[in-house]
C-alpha cells in the first residue's frame, strides 16, 4: 500500500487537494493502476516519438527558463531533461507510483504528489509551467488550466503539449 499523501492546500485557498484517495490512501485512478505500464513502455528511450519529437520541442521552448513547474510529470522524464539543462524543476503528479519512480530515477528535482487542478504552489513562482500529454486526460480540464496559469511570472510562458491519446493512454481507444 502507498503511504497516505499529506493534505496540501494551495496558497490562498481553503480547498483540500487530496479528495481522490480511498480510505487506505491509495489513488484509485487508472493512472495509478497503469503507472508501471507507462514507465516501461514510454519513458527513458522506450518511445522513439517521445524522444525524437516531444523532448526536443520542450528543450526549444525552455530556452532561457530558470525555474520550471512540470504539471503531470509522471516518472519525471521531462523534469530530468530540464534539470540537465540547468533549470530548477518542481515536478507534480497525482500518481504516487509515478512520484516514487521519479525520485528513484534521480536528478536534482523536487517531486510532489498533487492533482493538476489544485497545485500547491505560490502564484508567479516559476518562469514556465509545462503540462505535457496530460490535459487530454482531464475532465473537466478548465480547473487545471486555471491552476497552470497561476504558476508563471507575468510575461513568462506556459507550455501545453497535446497528443492524440488513441494508442497511448489506458482506456482511450
Amino acid at each position: 500500500m502507498w503511504p497516505r499523501p499529506p493534505r496540501a492546500t494551495p496558497v490562498g485557498s481553503s480547498r483540500r487537494c487530496w479528495e481522490s484517495t480511498d480510505s487506505d490512501g491509495v489513488d484509485p485512478s487508472p493512472w495509478e493502476e497503469h503507472a508501471g505500464w507507462w514507465q516501461q513502455e514510454f519513458t527513458d528511450g522506450a518511445d522513439p516519438e517521445y524522444e525524437e519529437q516531444i523532448l526536443p520541442l520542450v528543450e526549444h521552448h525552455l530556452e532561457g527558463v530558470d525555474r520550471l513547474l512540470d504539471v503531470g510529470c509522471g516518472e519525471g522524464q521531462i523534469s530530468r531533461r530540464a534539470a540537465a539543462l540547468g533549470i530548477d524543476v518542481v515536478g507534480l503528479d497525482l500518481s504516487a507510483s509515478q512520484i516514487i519512480e521519479a525520485r528513484r530515477r534521480g536528478g536534482d528535482i523536487g517531486y510532489v504528489r498533487a492533482p493538476a487542478d489544485c497545485l500547491p504552489v505560490r502564484d508567479a513562482a516559476f518562469d514556465a509551467v509545462l503540462m505535457c500529454l496530460v490535459i487530454e486526460h482531464l475532465d473537466p480540464f478548465e480547473p487545471a488550466i486555471r491552476e497552470m496559469a497561476r504558476g508563471p511570472h507575468a510575461g513568462r510562458r506556459g507550455l501545453l503539449l497535446l497528443n492524440h491519446p488513441l494508442l497511448q493512454a489506458p482506456g482511450s481507444g
